[in-house]
Formats: structure tokens, sequence, C-alpha cells
């Protein structure tokens, strides 16, 4: 139950234990109030309207029956004590939170990016090369090697077990917030140079980084068979793709 003390009535003070049908119309609160008998005074009941005035750049309560400033208050004082507001009022508070939580959530997608941006270069090599070759999740990467190079703005991969043929090169494009695959190349033996199929989608650094802390133990220990390989370069990855008939 409501307790408020409202200076006024009937030329009294009352404790007023019931306050209901709380509204704000036009800058004017209006409630309808219960005050049980006490200190000479009979019970009264009834409705009053308070407005809200401008009063040294803040919004002030203003009880119009004595002339009394009550306290400074603000529209989200008001809301969080349960006022209802006219709807184009509940529209501006729901912009206004739907800003605050756009706000919130573009500070920890800028945290994750960072983190991610802040992890090992071959743990980011191998994150990157997930999104050409899913090869590239193998826990720990058993069984596999992966190989790569930066070579001007391209990351160029390479995963292979080291048998066979059909270990395709990827080029991968990265910025500050997304990597993109590109484009790949793969020796088929008798068929020769072909495409290797890549979706060129943006992914996500927060994805990523997200699909590292899910496998965090088996990308760590995949690390250890991710070499540096600088004989990776753009032109003999072009001089692959030249053979592609």
């Amino acid at each position: 139950m409501d307790d408020y003390y409202i200076e006024g009535l009937k030329d009294s003070s009352y404790s007023v234990n019931e306050i209901s049908n709380k509204e704000v119309v036009e800058n004017v609160l209006q409630f309808d109030y219960f005050a049980p008998e006490g200190g000479g005074n009979g019970a009264v009941n009834g409705n009053l309207e308070l407005e809200l005035v401008e009063k040294n750049g803040e919004q002030t309560l203003f009880f119009p029956e004595t002339g009394s400033v009550i306290y400074p208050i603000t529209e989200q004082d008001l809301i969080e004590e349960g006022w209802k507001w006219p709807s184009e009022l509940e529209v501006l508070q729901a912009e206004k939170e739907t800003q605050q939580d756009s706000a919130e959530d573009s500070s920890s997608s800028a945290d994750i990016i960072k983190a991610y941006n802040e992890l090992d270069i071959a743990l980011k090599v191998l994150l990157a090369t997930t999104t050409v070759d899913e090869r590239a999740m193998t826990p720990e990467l058993l069984g596999f090697n992966l190989y790569y190079n930066f070579d001007g703005d391209a990351l160029l991969v390479n995963i292979h077990s080291g048998a066979g043929v059909g270990h395709p090169w990827y080029a991968i494009k990265y910025d500050k917030e997304t990597i993109t695959p590109v484009e790949g190349v793969v020796y088929n033996g008798s068929l020769g140079y072909e495409d290797a199929f890549v979706d060129p989608t943006s992914v996500s650094k927060i994805d990523l980084y997200n699909r590292y802390m899910e496998s965090k133990q088996s990308y760590d220990l995949a690390v250890e068979n991710i070499v540096e390989y600088p004989e990776m370069t753009l032109s003999e990855y072009e001089d692959m793709r030249s053979e592609i008939e």
C-alpha cells in the first residue's frame, strides 16, 4: 500500500494511504486518493491534480490548490512509480529504452570484436579458415595441418592431411569487424585446376569469437598444427587460378 503525505487537503495535512488511477494528461498528474480518519479530521477521498511545471530548468510538481511547489521529478521517476502516460509518451519511452538497449549492445559487440582481434594470430587464422573449410573445425585439428600466409590485404589458407590431391587454397579478406571468403582453387589430378566453392557472405568476428569460446580448449590445442608458410603468395595463387578452364 502506498503511503504519501499531501499538504493542502481541506486546508489541513493528510497522510494518504491509498492512491489509485494514476494518470498523466497534458502535464497534469491526476489520481484518486483516500486518507483515513485521524488528527481530528474525518476520512477523506476524492481526486487530485498536480501540475508538472518547469522551475529552474527542472520538471517540478506543483499543487494548484495551495500554490505549493512539491519537489523536482523526471518522467522516469513517474514511470517507475506506476503513472500511466498517454500513448504518445509511452511510445517515446519505448524508443528511449530501445536506444539504450542498442547502445548497450553496441558496447558489448565492440568488446567481443576487440577480444577477437587480440587473439593469437594462429587462432585468428584458424577461426577465419572455418568460414571456407569445415575441416578447420576438426577437434584439435587432429590429422590435419593448416598452412597460411598474409599477402597484401589477403589471407591465404590451405588445410590438408598430407595425402592425396584435392587440397584447396582459399583467399580470405578481413576488416575491423568481419571475415569474408573470396574464392578458392583446387587441383583435382587429371581434371586439372578447378574452382573451390566458397560462400562469399561476410562472417562477423563476434560469431567467430563465440565459436572459439564454445570449444576453446580444442582450438587452443589446434595451434600446434598451424604453420605460417611464406611461400604461399598471391602470385602463385593467381597462377593456379589461371589454369582453370
